[in-house]
């Protein structure tokens, strides 16, 4: 490939055409939308997620990516039966990380392998289902450890920002090796996507079920205290406990969790590693009480 910069001027004038139609700064933090005029920030009091008629942040945000990432993110999104493209380049204002959305109108150049895509809810529906599949548990359904590393920061930042309560449960299944060697990999499968279904159960937009990995899940409480995030934790540990398999009727799931809240100095990790903390606590609990 050559160098853009290299191109004779009178090509780089065709091309100027094809340049992003409008630009966006974001505070990845906040979602607000800023704009930047002499040297000061102008804001304009609207969410970034707003403009695409949304009531949440998107799922799969490219910004935050970006700046979390520190290199440029590309994805599609989808307004007014219209298909953009978003290009999230990280910059640095005033010693602080944003991330700038260059968007251009693609609707009528859109090409998918050989075919144009003419029906608008075919598209939506795809542009929907590849954020799915960057964010989900592909045998779970469940958000995965990318969407709660990635999320989990700027919730919080806004959870401080609002002074409004932000919880974080841990959930660990009980000697699930033992499970494993004694039923075997796939009675353990069946364990997993029983607790899978019920965690999607709970959710909703203030509720976020993830799956971290192998038998271990996180659930975010957002606007919710944890006093109350333990005891819906504990409906659905004491739901999963009575339930019954055909195949081993004699088992039951046994699941340790730890709660933790916000405080203000803390960080994704400290707060992750906290919940963390206190499931295994209450793991030993269990074992000291036998």
């Amino acid at each position: 490939m050559f160098k853009f910069e290299q191109l004779e001027s009178e090509l780089q004038k065709q091309l100027s055409l094809y340049v992003p139609e409008f630009y966006r700064i974001v505070d990845v933090d906040t979602y607000e939308v800023l704009d930047y005029r002499h040297g000061e920030f102008i804001d304009i009091n609207q969410k970034c997620y707003q403009v695409w008629n949304m009531n949440a942040p998107c799922m799969n945000c490219t910004s935050r990516r970006a700046v979390k990432e520190d290199k440029p993110v590309i994805k599609l999104s989808f307004l007014d039966k219209r298909i953009f493209l978003i290009h999230s380049i990280p910059v640095e204002i005033k010693n602080r990380k944003y991330s700038i959305e260059l968007n251009q109108d693609v609707s009528s150049s859109f090409l998918l392998h050989e075919n144009n895509l003419q029906g608008a809810d075919e598209v939506l529906s795809l542009i929907s289902l590849f954020d799915e599949r960057i964010m989900k548990d592909s045998s779970t359904n469940l958000f995965n450890k990318q969407y709660l590393l990635e999320n989990l920061p700027a919730m919080m930042a806004h959870a401080k920002s609002e002074s409004r309560p932000l919880s974080l449960a841990v959930l660990d299944v009980d000697h699930f090796k033992r499970t494993n060697d004694r039923y075997g990999h796939v009675f353990g499968d069946e364990v997993i996507l029983k607790i899978s279904e019920t965690l999607i159960a709970l959710m909703n937009e203030s509720i976020h079920a993830v799956r971290i990995g192998g038998d271990e899940f996180a659930v975010i409480f957002e606007n919710i205290d944890p006093s109350a995030a333990m005891s819906i934790c504990d409906q659905a540990i004491h739901l999963l406990a009575s339930f019954h398999f055909e195949s081993y009727p004699e088992y039951r799931i046994a699941i340790s969790c730890g709660v933790a809240d916000l405080r203000e100095s803390d960080t994704a990790e400290s707060f992750l590693d906290r919940a963390d903390r206190m499931m295994y606590g209450m793991k030993h609990k269990k074992l000291c009480n036998k």
